[in-house]
């Protein structure tokens, strides 16, 4: 009998596990030995010359906000599609949560920031790059309003020219996948003076630093983040054969990564029949974005202001993709690819 096909899992491979026993042996389990050295690392690799490691990736993304020092209640367009983790972290940096909707790949709308803008609503604005597809949407407006980009799905880089920060998460199923944790990145004389001046940043003053346990496990996960994204692609690549030959539609768009691989029913009821036979098949397939999107949330929102998003949570399904998935495993998804077409007939 086929065992159960997880969703996403971190990528722990036995460097990992000598890298934390040998912390272990040493007690350096505070932030006073591995931290520095991520950050040094993260700024190499990013090419941006100042970071800073937080707890999780929620108050990092909230220190950033925090850092633009706006007035209380000021607004900040954040998509609908993505997790409470966004809205939660414009919430703790004392800002309103503007909700915007979505592009058919899944990414922050350029029409809808646009408004956003010419109404007074936004002053800054969270692009996710979300299931590691470029937010381009929000390419546009970095000279016009702050942008800060969500790195968790994809390589810690600036992707978008003049955005004002750099954030990630380094909890478990993110592509560093690490255990729990975030990063702050950033050029500029504003965020490189906040992360300079440790003594303004309220959320890693106050007992929300990374552990060097934590740090320690995402050092090997940066050094092999190249081969992360190369395993990724090749399984990618055996899904889109397989979804190409058999009608299946995927969410398409400009690729930075392969952190999902996401596949779109024609309407709900098809996609609780390929919820229906994934479970009978042992597969974990989920809705990309749980529990609900963002507008679905918040009141006096709904879903006629964020149609698009509406429609791909409706519609939209994330199918198992992760660096270290077996050939056995793989090849049973694409049966479950197979069997989809013929539930039609």
């Amino acid at each position: 009998m086929q065992s159960l096909i997880p969703h996403s899992r971190p990528w722990i491979k036995p460097d990992d596990r000598c890298a934390v026993d040998s912390l272990l042996r040493e007690r350096a389990v505070s932030d006073w030995k591995y931290t520095p050295v991520l950050a040094q690392m993260l700024c190499e690799y990013s090419g941006l010359p100042k970071a800073r490691l937080y707890a999780t990736g929620t108050l990092a993304l909230a220190a950033a906000l925090k850092s633009l020092e706006l007035s209380l209640g000021s607004g900040i367009g954040i998509p609908s599609y993505t997790c409470s983790n966004v809205l939660e972290a414009v919430v703790i940096a004392g800002y309103t949560p503007i909700v915007l909707d979505c592009r058919q790949d899944a990414t922050i709308s350029e029409t809808a920031i646009s408004e956003a803008i010419s109404k007074g609503k936004v002053k800054a604005v969270i692009a996710v790059h979300q299931f590691g597809l470029f937010a381009s949407g929000a390419k546009n407006f970095c000279n016009e309003i702050q942008v800060i980009e969500d790195c968790s799905h994809v390589p810690p880089r600036q992707y978008l020219p003049g955005s004002y920060a750099v954030c990630g998460s380094l909890e478990g199923t993110k592509l560093l996948g690490s255990g729990e944790g975030g990063y702050l990145l950033g050029k500029g004389s504003r965020i490189e003076r906040f992360l300079e001046m440790s003594g303004q940043d309220i959320y890693n003053s106050y007992g929300a630093r990374l552990s060097d346990i934590i740090a320690c496990i995402a050092i090997n996960q940066l050094n092999r983040i190249e081969e992360n994204l190369k395993r990724r692609e090749k399984i990618a690549t055996n899904y889109t054969k397989s979804c190409t030959s058999l009608g299946i539609n995927m969410i398409s768009g400009e690729r930075i990564s392969w952190f999902r691989f996401l596949i779109k029913a024609k309407d709900e009821k098809e996609l609780a029949r390929w919820l229906e036979i994934g479970e009978k098949m042992n597969i974990c397939l989920l809705r990309p974005i749980m529990p609900k999107p963002l507008h679905a949330l918040l009141p006096g929102i709904g879903e006629k202001n964020c149609p698009i998003s509406e429609e791909l949570y409706q519609t939209t399904l994330s199918i198992p993709i992760y660096p270290d998935l077996s050939v056995d495993d793989r090849s049973h998804i694409i049966k479950f690819l197979r069997s989809l077409p013929n539930l039609n007939l």
